[in-house]
C-alpha cells in the first residue's frame, strides 16, 4: 500500500477558513483532509495511475480566496 499526503501552508487572519480540495477541477470524492495551524493536508490511502492528476488546495475567507495546484503523475500500483 503507498500513501500519498498533499501539504500547502495557509497564512489568513481568519481562524476558520473554507478548505476544498480538487481534482482536476472536481470536488474531490475521496482522501482524508485535515486543517490545523495554517497547514493544510489532503492524504490518499491507496494510490494507483487513477489519481494521476492536478490537485488544487483552495482557502477562501471573508476577504476572498486563493488557491495552489500540483500534478501527481502515479506509474504503477503498489
Amino acid at each position: 500500500m503507498c500513501r500519498f499526503t498533499f501539504e500547502c501552508r495557509l497564512e489568513c487572519d481568519t481562524a476558520t477558513p473554507l478548505i476544498e480540495w480538487f481534482k482536476d477541477g472536481a470536488p474531490m470524492t475521496h482522501g482524508t483532509t485535515d486543517y490545523k495551524d495554517g497547514l493544510c493536508r489532503l492524504s490518499l490511502d491507496i494510490v494507483g495511475p487513477g489519481d494521476s492528476a492536478t490537485y488544487t488546495c483552495k482557502a477562501t475567507t471573508s476577504a476572498g480566496s486563493a488557491e495552489t495546484t500540483a500534478t501527481v503523475k502515479v506509474k504503477g500500483q503498489y
